[in-house]
């Protein structure tokens, strides 16, 4: 899988941690949910290139209740331009 759309309003709860095992995902987007607890670790270490730009890599969590600190493997996210 490649690209995953979660739709607005469309999911709550926490993120599995088995979304980090997607390791072909290049754009997952999960806005304005629902969505709580922490963002898993795997999500940052195995999506290490993410830029914002179109037709690259992107991650998008904004609108959500996330908590906790951020991932440590966001450390890896060389080409992230937006936080």
């Amino acid at each position: 899988m490649q690209y995953l759309t979660i739709g607005i309003h469309a999911s709550s709860g926490e993120l599995p941690k088995e979304l980090g095992m997607l390791t072909d995902l290049k754009v997952l987007w999960a806005s304005d949910n629902e969505l709580t607890g922490r963002i898993p670790d795997l999500i940052g270490a195995n999506f290490p290139f993410i830029t914002y730009s179109h037709g690259c890599y992107c991650r998008r969590f904004e609108g959500n209740a996330f908590e906790g600190p951020i991932p440590t493997a966001f450390s890896n996210l060389t080409a992230l331009t937006d936080l």
